[in-house]
């Protein structure tokens, strides 16, 4: 106990004196990091060009003059932007007036829904062309300063230079190169004022549009308030004769331009996304056919085992599978579509899916879809017949008789006891079918007294949100396909060593999907409740409004993208550790080790790159990462060169590959198997079943054999002796068979029997042969029984070890006189002895 408290009493002192000095140290290095950059601020107010360097410094200018001359004179874009801004403006002006030619009390749901997607539509042009000014300004004022600064430089350099005796052509070098200065600027203050005025011009323009947007936000936020109000006469008191003016081709022609008008004003953006939609589309079709290819040519293609698999999809029905991808990535790509337009698509989407994902359905399954392929076409049909006045409402009173027939034989007793068990979404049926017939009874009844505007939501609902459920569950059947046709056909190489990741790859695959799809099915169900905005605005506001505990802002959104990131580099990380794991390079000996070097590389930069993303997206300030490394290398000087050391061990253990993971090493007295080669440490397995962790220095600095650096064969040494009299080349012949016969020796190189020598007891012979390293004790055990056998078997004596012992005869007497007079003085010690014992 004492020597510990004065160990103690020793240490504390010094962990003192440390940590004094490591503050002292940060201190001084901050203080000399500021007094460093004001030292270089007040510098740079007097710097010049010495007049060594002034040709070469004049040639760089020259060069970033043109460069940025030719960013200027490139106005291509920022003209664009203006010529469409200039027809935009034009486009919004009609579109008001239009707006303000109609009723704004009498307005449809549906023209309201069209036209907050066009205003919607030039609100996304206008926050475009807004972010490429300002991104453009920020760019020219950066221009500005350099340019200044330069300029300052310059004038510096030609003042010193006037004192100096130096070619007047240089003088007027550098006189043109400022020249050419001042109007880079000036041109550059031009365009400056130019984007300026556009942006104020953009800015008001979009100033507008958020207020039509707001209004009409308003009115549909109304038709949501009178949703339990009677708004129509009941439908016995309709008066068909006045309910439209106008014939029925100008009515076609009005719903036509109403829903179409939106593609022609917001062409750009269709444009802008149309490449990226071509090339996602062609990436989904090439995966499908690739994966589809594959498997028939391993499993073969036979279609009509699969037709209950899920498989059958892919497999069966490629084209149907890709068209139905084509269409979700069509409204995830395009936005503030037509409301007609998206309901085509969907109606598309439905009958595809019918043909392609429900091909291995029941007959009763498929009789649910035809009923509701029909009532989509008529609720797409509603757009086209609120251009008729009262006769819309005729049209949905046939479509809600349709909707309550089709639902309501899915509540009998026969469908629930027969029909729904033998169902494949059976679940789904029975937890959808009640409250699907309520809203298409709730919107037949409203019809016919007057509640017009419950009557179309509810139908909405009931029919869109079904369509929606069938819709995702195709679309993740599908998924679920493509991810099993991907893991069969992984499962097919056994070279791969890392099939024991399948399941969990499977599963992480699953649950990332399913995220999605049901992300995906909450956002419909929000668009069909006409809660999108609402939601929109609601999420954008409780993610990204700034909040602060004491000193540090943040966002819910920054922490979802710092968790995020570090999630992804966590996954692909481990990604790459699986990918290039050696075992699945085991059998390419020309790549030893490379697989690990790329493998430590992509670790090293995804790791590095995946933390400061992170750090970044949490809102951290990067610049006072110059502060943490100071502090760092204050720690390695202290206290951590050993980790540094092992650190830098081990990047020189991946590239330059001495050992490498599964080699057989033998280090002081440890010999084992490499595990695993870390950043810091090494994991050695040895023959007893412990595991060894060594730091890389130890590996790197130590001397230390490999026993499978170049191959994995090691020779094996037998050294065997004959009795004299036997033939020499008998027991050459006899060995060299016994290590041919053997199938753990190896044929290349050849075993070979030397004769060693002339023994003292026998002829000795040596048998050398070679093996795999993992054989080598075996191997010595097997063959030294076989010698032994074939010995027996062909009379070859393996003598004891003899040694003769010559006596002579007159040394033989001497010794028995020296025994027998040992005998007497034994025999008088004993006799002296006896009396004191008696006594």
């Amino acid at each position: 106990m004492t020597i510990n408290l004065n160990y103690m009493s020793q240490n504390k002192p010094s962990t003192y004196l440390k940590a004094l000095l490591f503050l002292l140290i940060i201190i001084i290095s901050s203080n000399r990091f500021v007094h460093a950059q004001i030292t270089a601020k007040s510098d740079s107010t007097e710097n010049y060009y010495g007049f060594p360097d002034i040709d070469f410094e004049i040639e760089k200018l020259n060069k970033y003059l043109k460069n940025t001359q030719k960013n200027l004179s490139d106005k291509s874009q920022s003209a664009l932007v203006d010529s469409s801004f200039r027809k935009l403006t034009k486009r919004i002006i009609l579109e008001e007036d239009e707006f303000d030619e109609y009723n704004h009390k009498n307005l449809s749901k549906f023209f309201l829904i069209n036209s907050n997607r066009i205003w919607a539509g030039y609100q996304s042009q206008l926050k475009g062309w807004q972010t490429y000014i300002y991104e453009t300004l920020s760019a020219l004022e950066k221009q500005t300063l350099t340019l200044n600064e330069k300029e300052k430089k310059w004038n510096s350099t030609i003042r010193r230079l006037g004192e100096q005796n130096v070619p007047i052509s240089i003088k007027e070098r550098i006189q043109k190169v400022l020249k050419e200065i001042k109007t880079l600027q000036k041109a550059n203050y031009k365009y400056s004022i130019r984007l300026i005025n556009l942006e104020n011009e953009v800015t008001d323009q979009l100033v507008f549009v958020e207020s039509v947007i707001v209004e009409l936000e308003e009115l549909q936020s109304n038709y949501r308030t009178k949703l339990f109000q009677v708004s129509e006469e009941p439908i016995w008191n309709l008066n068909l004769k006045d309910s439209y003016s106008g014939t029925v081709v100008e009515r076609l022609k009005r719903a036509w331009y109403e829903n179409t008008k939106s593609f022609n004003n917001n062409k750009e953006i269709y444009l802008e996304h149309l490449s990226n939609y071509i090339f996602i589309c062609l990436l989904c079709l090439f995966l499908i056919f690739f994966l589809r290819f594959r498997y028939i040519k391993i499993f073969g293609s036979d279609h009509k085992s699969l037709k209950f698999d899920l498989n059958y999809i892919l497999i069966a029905k490629p084209n149907g599978s890709a068209i139905s991808f084509f269409i979700l990535f069509f409204f995830i790509t395009f936005r503030n579509i037509p409301l007609a337009l998206t309901g085509i698509m969907a109606l598309l989407l439905l009958l595809v899916i019918y043909f392609t994902s429900f091909s291995y359905t029941k007959k009763q399954g498929k009789g649910i879809l035809w009923r509701f392929i029909i009532l989509m076409f008529l609720n797409n049909l509603e757009v086209l017949f609120w251009y008729y006045g009262d006769y819309s409402r005729l049209f949905i009173l046939i479509e809600t008789v349709v909707a309550v027939l089709f639902s309501a034989s899915y509540l009998t007793t026969k469908f629930t006891h027969i029909t729904l068990p033998n169902l494949r979404f059976r679940k789904v049926i029975s937890i959808l079918r009640y409250p699907i017939f309520i809203l298409f009874l709730v919107s037949f009844f409203g019809n016919i007294f007057g509640f017009l505007n419950l009557s179309v939501l509810f139908l909405k609902i009931g029919i869109q949100s079904t369509v929606a459920v069938i819709i995702v569950i195709a679309l993740w059947h599908m998924v679920l396909s493509l991810i099993q046709i991907t893991i069969d056909l992984i499962r097919k190489h056994e070279k791969l060593k890392m099939l024991h990741y399948i399941p969990l790859l499977k599963k992480r695959l699953t649950q990332f999907f399913g995220l999605l799809f049901m992300y995906l099915l909450l956002y419909v169900m929000l668009a069909i409740l006409e809660l999108e905005a609402p939601f929109d605005e609601f999420m954008e506001e409780f993610f990204e409004l700034e909040r602060h505990i004491g000193g540090f802002a943040f966002t819910y959104l920054s922490i979802i993208q710092f968790i995020l990131s570090i999630a992804i580099t966590y996954g692909l990380y481990a990604l790459v550790g699986i990918i290039f794991n050696n075992k699945n390079f085991k059998k390419s000996q020309s790549l030893r080790g490379v697989p690990a070097a790329i493998g430590m590389t992509l670790k090293i930069i995804i790791g590095i790159s995946g933390v400061m993303i992170a750090l970044t997206a949490a809102g951290f300030d990067m610049t006072k990462l110059s502060i943490i490394m100071g502090a760092l290398g204050v720690g390695i000087g202290f206290g951590l060169q050993n980790i540094v050391n092992n650190f830098i061990s081990g990047l020189i253990l991946i590239y330059e590959r001495p050992v490498q993971v599964g080699d057989i090493i033998e280090i002081g007295p440890l010999i084992g198997e490499i595990k695993s080669i870390g950043i810091r440490s090494s994991n050695i397995r040895t023959y007893d079943g412990s595991e060894v962790v060594v730091p890389n220095s130890n590996l790197v600095s130590d001397q230390l054999i490999n026993w499978t650096l170049s191959d994995d064969y090691k020779r094996i040494e037998i050294t065997v002796g004959v009795a004299y009299g036997t033939d020499p080349n008998k027991v050459i012949k006899i060995l060299t068979e016994v290590a041919k016969e053997s199938s753990m020796v190896v044929n290349q190189p050849e075993p070979r029997v030397l004769f060693q020598e002339f023994g003292d007891s026998s002829l000795n012979f040596r048998l050398l042969f070679w093996v795999l390293f993992e054989n080598g004790l075996q191997a010595r055990s097997d063959i030294s029984v076989l010698i032994a056998d074939a010995f027996a078997k062909n009379e070859v004596e393996i003598p004891f070890p003899q040694l003769d012992l010559h006596v002579k005869e007159g040394q033989d007497k001497e010794n028995e006189k020296v025994v027998e007079g040992d005998q007497k003085d034994e025999t008088l010690k004993l006799t002296k002895t006896s009396p004191n014992e008696d006594q």
